[in-house]
């Protein structure tokens, strides 16, 4: 099978670490180099891999730069057709990475997306991929369901959730790697969507399965979190979205977010209500500079998983 480099972007996460390299040993199909992104943690995470996994590849950001910053900076450090993504508070199962490279091999296909399942609950589904409704709202199809039936066949999805996800080189050349202005979140969604316009396909894998311990790192900063997530929302529509999607988001987005201010004053979170005005400040400051990104102009393919 082709060469695979599986990429891990770690802050702070030296006590996830290891659960989620020692999975990566029993993988049926051996990654061809493992790669940890340290993003300037202070937690001793570069001493415990010298110590406990060597066989791992460090490479240290000075400061924390983000997920996508991070991811990128291993995709750079890589040389093979394939690159996994793995976040550090990921554990897969053994046959995750055999099942990725094996759903790549299909015709233009050049992201697959893993099951992700909830590590307090097995039973669980945290996604299956992204998908983008008409109002440009991405969500992770089968997040909170119970894992059955309807999870269990190969089948094409929006984009991979890039907590546990392969993505083909050939396709990151072409339509360049994660956009480091987003810092974390909805990155993910942006790169699918340049993908997707560009004429690549996503298949899920249902072999590729991984149990997520969701919000190991967001839980330590949750208004940041909230922050990221206001703001980029409106950078991935201006990136991507056509512009009936443009013109609906831009008419209906305000009169939401002051029924969101409201809610969160009378609920008595002011700190959250500042947070949501920072956040779409922060998105009209360089909305400009996203709209100047959209690619010649082209029109995004709404598309949802069947």
């Amino acid at each position: 099978m082709t060469a695979t480099t599986v990429v891990i972007p770690s802050w702070n996460g030296a006590d996830l670490l290891a659960d989620c390299l020692a999975a990566l040993w029993r993988q049926t199909l051996p990654p061809g180099e493992v790669i940890v992104i340290d993003n300037g943690s202070t937690d001793g995470t570069a001493a415990m891999l010298a110590e406990a996994f060597p066989e791992v590849r460090l490479v240290g950001l000075d400061r924390n730069r983000g997920f996508a910053a991070a991811v990128n900076a291993g995709i750079r450090a890589s040389d093979t057709p394939l690159i996994a993504l793995l976040n550090n508070d990921a554990v897969a199962e053994p046959g995750w990475l055999a099942a990725l490279v094996e759903a790549a091999d299909g015709e233009r296909v050049g992201m697959v997306a893993s099951k992700i399942v909830d590590a307090a609950d097995p039973g669980r589904i945290e996604g299956i991929g992204l998908e983008v409704d008409p109002e440009g709202n991405p969500r992770q199809i089968g997040r909170g369901e119970p894992d059955g039936p309807g999870f269990v066949r190969c089948r094409e999805v929006f984009g991979p959730i890039a907590a546990a996800a392969l993505y083909r080189r050939q396709l990151l050349d072409e339509v360049g790697l994660f956009d480091e202005d987003f810092f974390a979140y909805l990155e993910d969604v942006d790169l699918a969507w340049r993908a997707r316009r560009a004429g690549w396909r996503c298949l899920y894998a249902p072999g590729a399965v991984v149990a997520h311990r969701r919000g190991s790192t967001g839980r330590r900063i949750p208004r940041r979190v909230s922050y990221l997530a206001w703001r980029n929302h409106p950078w991935l529509l201006a990136k991507n979205a056509d512009r009936r999607m443009l013109v609906r988001f831009a008419l209906r987005q305000p009169l939401r977010d002051v029924a969101d201010l409201a809610r969160l004053l009378a609920a008595r979170r002011p700190l959250d209500a500042l947070v949501l005005v920072s956040a779409r400040a922060a998105a009209l400051a360089r909305l400009p500079r996203m709209l100047r990104r959209r690619r010649n102009g082209a029109r995004a393919r709404r598309w949802r998983a069947a």
